[in-house]
């Protein structure tokens, strides 16, 4: 169980995997958090961005319970999240 953030300057790429009997125990969506967090408190990160399949509407979840915005446009077969630094509120 992971959450995995690349960076590229401001610009972080995030992505996270767990496996099937570890699911619905809210470890995605808290290891998300954290790496939230981390880049926007330790690193140098401005926004956030993650690709998702369109069938999988629980990492979606996970996204949207984190502040992520569903993106305009996405690769066919995908959609895309972002969250910016200056639209997140710190956990405490």
């Amino acid at each position: 169980n992971r959450a995995v953030v690349s960076t590229s300057r401001s610009d972080y790429s995030v992505g996270f995997l767990i496996s099937p009997e570890w699911t619905s125990r809210g470890l995605s969506t808290e290891a998300l958090k954290r790496a939230v967090d981390f880049a926007f408190n330790e690193g140098q990160g401005e926004t956030i961005t993650a690709t998702v399949l369109i069938e999988n509407k629980r990492s979606m979840t996970v996204l949207k319970k984190n502040g992520f915005l569903e993106m305009k446009k996405s690769p066919p077969g995908t959609k895309r999240f972002i969250l910016a630094k200056w639209n997140h509120e710190p956990t405490q």
